[in-house]
């Protein structure tokens, strides 16, 4: 259990290099996260439904901060700058963007509406139907 426990808080864990496939991998998926925000930003702006673009107002903010938190744990952990290299900073920043993403999906569905609208026929024979009084 302590050997465990030293792996994931282990504050200065050496072995990476930029040169690593591992790293470069981790370095092109930030920079991807980081371009997805971009890209999120121009549809919002783009978007011509108001309640869609309500919705997302926070995601492009969201997903710029993740991919920005986890280039300086990459970078981190190659320059073994203790305290931020440790590995359960990476399955804390995993679990906080599953919660995220999670609760960004239920929201959206529990709030999202489209305005249908709704035709009135007029029809000649209903001013002699009944009426209630």
């Amino acid at each position: 259990m302590k050997a465990l426990l030293s792996y994931w808080v282990w504050p200065n864990p050496a072995g990476w290099q930029y040169g690593d496939l591992k790293v470069q991998l981790l370095i092109a998926a930030c920079v991807g996260l980081f371009l997805i925000g971009t890209a999120v930003r121009y549809w919002r702006g783009k978007s011509t439904n108001p309640v869609a673009k309500s919705l997302s107002s926070s995601w492009s903010v969201v997903i710029h901060w993740f991919a920005v938190l986890a280039l300086m744990l990459v970078v981190s952990r190659v320059e073994q700058i203790q305290f931020f290299s440790m590995r359960i900073l990476w399955a804390v920043w995993g679990i906080v963007l599953v919660i995220y993403i999670a609760y960004q999906i239920r929201n959206f569905h529990r709030k999202h509406y489209v305005i249908v609208e709704q035709k009135q026929t007029v029809d000649v024979r209903d001013k002699y139907l009944p009426k209630r009084k």
